[in-house]
């Protein structure tokens, strides 16, 4: 996968941003391996409060990973909720503190998974102010069918971060409400 050997080459934060469904947890997990194999301190923020998977639903939180790839949890953020779109201001300063305790926790490669809110003017504004403020070496847009709108425009525009574009895998299916909470 060329994009996770760009990332690993030049090593920092990575925004992993696409629709719900798209693979975005899928290619965390495989950095987060591929980082941990290629011998780096690798730090995992889970920053999806609905479908966590680090600590319970309404909570984000950040793992180290070690050489079995096993998450080892070291700090929860709460929201209460499980969506993030009345809690904005939580879950940007909770993404933006995770970050940065993973980052003075030694971790060169910092992977954080979303959620899948990316349409309308709340999307933009959740994706907008997360890169903002935890400032990404990296962003990893999952595109295809489902539209991110002006994400990928807004996005690209901020300084200093490398655009990555992955095409949603055809393998991916939607999952349905029920499904998701199982």
């Amino acid at each position: 996968m060329l994009a996770a050997e760009r990332i690993l080459a030049d090593p920092g934060v990575v925004l992993v941003v696409g629709a719900t469904d798209s693979g975005k947890t899928t290619f965390c997990k495989f950095l987060v391996r591929a980082g941990v194999g290629a011998g780096l301190r690798v730090a995992y923020v889970d920053a999806d409060v609905g479908q966590s998977t680090v600590g319970p639903p309404g909570c984000l939180g950040w793992a180290t990973v070690s050489e079995g790839a096993d998450l080892e949890e070291r700090g929860l953020w709460f929201v209460g909720a499980y969506s993030p779109a009345r809690h904005l201001p939580e879950v940007v300063a909770g993404t933006q503190a995770l970050v940065g305790r993973a980052l003075r926790n030694g971790a060169r490669l910092v992977v954080v998974d979303t959620t899948g809110l990316v349409q309308g003017w709340t999307g933009l504004q959740l994706k907008t102010a997360k890169a903002q403020v935890i400032r990404p070496r990296h962003l990893v847009l999952f595109t295809g069918k489902r539209e991110l709108g002006p994400l990928p425009f807004v996005l690209s525009t901020l300084r200093g971060v490398r655009v990555h574009r992955l095409r949603i895998p055809p393998g991916v299916r939607r999952r349905s409400p029920d499904e998701r909470r199982a």
